[in-house]
């Protein structure tokens, strides 16, 4: 892989976890009875930044899953 799509992937990787913390932010919020308009905008942001960048991502060619194994299973050939 080249260094743009290394830098794409730890850029999504890293926006995955701020978006668990501001998510967790905002159940802390909400189970306080807090106004979390704020912090769920935070999280709208993050999540449409992540879409932009995946997009890149595709458009670079990697289709390669992030931060998971590959599930599929290989085809023997037959015969």
């Amino acid at each position: 892989m080249d260094n743009s799509v290394n830098e794409n992937r730890r850029k999504i990787s890293e926006l995955r976890s701020e978006m668990g913390r501001v998510e967790a932010a905002m159940r802390a919020e909400i189970a306080r009875d807090l106004d979390c308009s704020a912090t769920a905008l935070r999280l709208m942001s993050l999540r449409a930044e992540v879409a932009e960048l995946a997009k890149l991502r595709i458009r670079i060619g990697d289709n390669a899953p992030i931060g998971a194994r590959d599930l599929r299973k290989p085809r023997f050939a037959r015969g």
